[in-house]
């Protein structure tokens, strides 16, 4: 097999194998979606059949409680009935403890007209009134009312704090009341079946799967299928309440040392949440994955057989004739003409090639046509884009500086060359049209123009480097400040008078005035040449990063920096919170060992349409100095 043809499969099989691994890693990444998803949805499952069983519950407590309590009104006043029957039973206990049996009651008590009990089924009681205790002052309003019949919701007694329900009736002669009393057992029996704790003891069925409850006000696990969680804070198993609040839609977190996937909502004032093992929760994933990655493999083997086979037959060894005739025009053989009809993509190609050799063979003739009209020492290149080759006069290597081996390197690749200038083109020179720094070993600079003509790029290369240097000397000696390097305040005045009088190009920005804070105290303590290094560091601290934006030295401990160029105010804001940032976070680096911190006061003004310059400077200068007060109170 020819060396071309071994590229060709060499090339399908880096371009599958890439396709292999971008398709396995997504759909590894949609399986575990996938089963996150799945996760979540068994989780929400879960919860609505928890709310489902503490509704029912609660259905069927309402039901409990409202029967207990017509059952004690009802006891009530059967007794009633039976002592105003027999009155003599009022002083029988054995008659009232009959009765309590009969109509199943624990406790009976009778109350005179002034609220004291003076009989019932515990004569230690007698004697106790309504404002003996609050459990028993919740009856006190039928002292005033004996048409009122009222029943009181379980809690401890007076007598000797057990749960009870007491009831209470007039008789129907008025002349006491009549309380019955009803153990609340049964009731706090029924209660509990709706407590959280309870509900998830019937959830311990999957052994992968855990479920907890936590208190959100104190972060106590109330209630899980690990019983041994419940009653320790959240935080003891590795659960964060922050998470759990913020993420609704599941989040992994290491519980009890190991890695799962949890899922939390709120129900009943509380967190409840469906923990699974990262283990469980992907374990088919891998499976999964080798079956896909197996089927794949498989699949691209023969597409790789097929296609290579094919373009072997009908496209390389065509191309390898195509080449064989370019390696001659190559070496120079212009005369040489490509004729092949295999197809009539290769007729098109063939011809093409025809084109650009014509082309070239033409470009002699531009080339000194234009070295005839122009006596200066410059260097003229030129290439085609479908011809490999680059021409250009003796003065190019030399003004660019190649050495023998770039100039032939380059020579023979336009692609290359296009890179070197491309390259070249990155270091272009600020207020320079075309004028580029070469930079080898030392500041060189030329001009470079190009001209592009029927696919043809005409380069005309000038060295500049004493022209660009004298001019950069009077910029230096005029609008520089010799010791930050900054503009000075000639600069810094023409360069924003150039920038403000095409407004519309400025878009978003700010000026934004600048005072060295403690240059006085620096020059008194450490002398006049720390606090040329001060500013320096201050003229360093508030330079950016950022193309466009000006700032210069204003005078004595004042700077000024314009930002602009921004596509809002709101990041023109926040680039001044960077700075803002800055002040009272910095340190300058004086020589020897000191080190003191670098502070400053800031005030700034935003661009708005039809303000000078001048009139932001007052605005910025303003705020300065009031920046300068609120941090001195500080």
């Amino acid at each position: 097999m020819p060396k071309i043809k071994t590229k060709v499969y060499q090339y399908l099989w880096t371009i599958v194998c890439i396709m292999v691994v971008i398709l396995i890693a997504i759909s590894v990444l949609a399986s575990v979606f996938n089963e996150q998803r799945q996760a979540v949805e068994n989780a929400e499952a879960t919860f609505q059949r928890i709310e489902q069983i503490m509704d029912e519950n609660q259905r069927e407590i309402d039901l409990l409680m409202k029967d207990f309590r017509e059952r004690s009104i009802h006891s009530a006043n059967e007794i009633a009935y039976m002592v105003e029957h027999h009155p003599e039973r009022l002083n029988d206990l054995n008659e009232i403890r009959t009765m309590a049996e009969f109509t199943d009651v624990d406790e009976i008590h009778f109350f005179d007209e002034t609220g004291t009990l003076f009989s019932g089924t515990i004569p230690a009681s007698f004697g106790m009134t309504f404002d003996s205790g609050e459990q028993m002052r919740f009856f006190k309003p039928m002292l005033e009312d004996k048409t009122l019949q009222l029943i009181q919701d379980a809690m401890p007694n007076t007598a000797h704090g057990e749960m009870f329900q007491y009831a209470a009736v007039w008789s129907g002669t008025g002349d006491y009341i009549v309380q019955v009393g009803m153990k609340a057992e049964t009731m706090m029996k029924v209660t509990e079946k709706n407590e959280i704790s309870h509900v998830l003891a019937l959830l311990r069925v999957n052994p992968s799967v855990d479920y907890y409850a936590i208190d959100k006000e104190t972060g106590v696990i109330k209630g899980s299928t690990n019983l041994e969680s419940v009653g320790e804070s959240a935080a003891s198993v590795g659960l964060d309440l922050n998470t759990i609040l913020s993420d609704s839609d599941g989040f992994h977190q290491n519980v009890n040392g190991t890695d799962s996937f949890c899922v939390f909502t709120e129900i009943d004032g509380n967190l409840v949440g469906r923990i699974i093992t990262n283990q469980n929760l992907y374990s088919d994933v891998p499976a999964d994955m080798i079956g896909l990655a197996v089927c794949t493999i498989l699949v691209a083997i023969i597409l790789v057989m097929m296609i290579g086979n094919y373009l072997n037959t009908y496209v390389v060894d065509e191309i390898h004739r195509i080449n064989d005739k370019l390696e001659d025009i190559t070496a120079g053989k212009l005369d040489e003409k490509v004729d092949v009809h295999s197809s009539l993509e290769f007729f098109e190609l063939s011809g093409y090639i025809n084109e650009m050799v014509h082309s070239l063979q033409d470009s002699t003739e531009k080339m000194s046509y234009v070295l005839n009209q122009t006596n200066l020492r410059v260097g003229v290149y030129e290439y085609n884009e479908q011809i490999k080759q680059v021409r250009f006069t003796e003065y190019v290597p030399k003004i660019l500086g190649f050495t023998a081996e770039e100039t032939q390197r380059l020579t023979a690749d336009h692609i290359l060359f296009k890179e070197y200038i491309g390259h070249l083109r990155r270091s272009a020179l600020m207020g320079e049209e075309d004028v580029y720094c070469i930079g080898r070993g030392k500041e060189i600079y030329v001009k470079i123009e190009e001209v592009v003509r029927n696919n043809v790029i005409l380069g005309i290369v000038q060295d500049v480097t004493s022209e660009v240097m004298r001019r950069r000397r009077i910029e230096t000696e005029r609008d520089i400040d010799l010791l930050t390097g900054l503009y000075n305040r000639r600069g810094l005045e023409h360069r924003l008078e150039e920038l403000f009088s095409a407004p519309e190009e400025m878009g978003c920005g700010a000026l934004i005035m600048i005072d060295a804070d403690g240059l006085k105290e620096i020059n008194d303590q450490y002398g006049h040449e720390a606090g040329d290094v001060y500013l320096q560091k201050v003229a360093q601290r508030i330079t950016f990063s950022r193309e466009k934006y000006v700032v210069g030295r204003h005078g004595g401990d004042e700077f000024v920096l314009f930002i602009y160029g921004f596509d809002s105010d709101k990041a023109v804001l926040d680039e001044i919170e960077n700075l803002k940032y800055r002040q009272n976070h910095s340190t300058a680096f004086l020589g020897g060992r000191l080190i003191v911190p670098l502070k400053f006061s800031i005030g700034y003004s935003l661009l708005e349409e039809g303000r000078s310059y001048a009139e932001m400077l007052k605005e910025a200068d303003k705020r300065m100095y009031e920046n300068k007060r609120n941090r001195k109170m500080q």
